[in-house]
């Protein structure tokens, strides 16, 4: 008995969450210039699963002070995420996917529709924004009127804070990743049972 509770303790970390979120299209499935909820909250191990409901949309980072122009990170010299365009096929309903896997909670992760115009008419969302000081999500959405909107594949330099013992590298903050050692370890337990 004691050995089931283990593994069931062992194992109960191990699952992690799906967080949906519906890009392009209202709760009644009407296509809008929305990503809801525009507030995402996940923990290290969840994967953030975009759904493109509607419309011709993307989901593209950007930094808190250029809320509507991709990022270019000058530390890794990569662009910041971009889910390129996904569009909504009308005639089968097939939607567009596209998945995150979280590997930090310590950064918000900024991120818009790089469709000329939707970032400033609203189409923005962000991964655990802090909801104190001045960069909360509202300081980002009031910035939206005054924004650059250069267009899909402009970016704009970001250098991120130097990573320490204690925080993890904002370089990393989202990678499609698989746990091996979660099978070697209910292999394991397998065969002490």
């Amino acid at each position: 008995m004691r050995l089931l509770l283990l593994f069931l303790y062992f194992i109960s970390g191990c699952f992690a969450a799906v967080v949906t979120v519906f890009v392009g299209a209202n709760d009644d499935g009407s296509p809008d210039l929305v990503i809801r909820p525009n507030i995402i909250h996940a923990q290290v191990g969840d994967t953030v699963q975009f759904q493109f409901r509607g419309g011709n949309h993307t989901i593209t980072q950007s930094s808190f002070s250029a809320p509507c122009t991709q990022i270019f990170n000058t530390a890794t010299q990569k662009k910041g995420i971009d889910s390129g365009f996904m569009k909504f096929d009308n005639t089968t309903g097939q939607i567009g996917v596209f998945s995150l896997a979280i590997t930090q909670v310590d950064t918000p992760i900024w991120l818009f529709c790089a469709q000329t115009g939707h970032c400033k008419k609203g189409m923005v969302a962000a991964i655990n924004p802090k909801e104190d000081g001045d960069k909360n999500f509202a300081a980002f959405q009031a910035q939206l009127a005054s924004a650059a909107e250069p267009g899909y594949g402009v970016t704009a330099d970001f250098t991120p804070p130097q990573a320490t013992a204690n925080t993890p590298n904002p370089n990393s903050a989202m990678r499609h990743t698989f746990d091996f050692s979660l099978m070697a370890g209910v292999a394991l337990l397998y065969s002490i049972l």
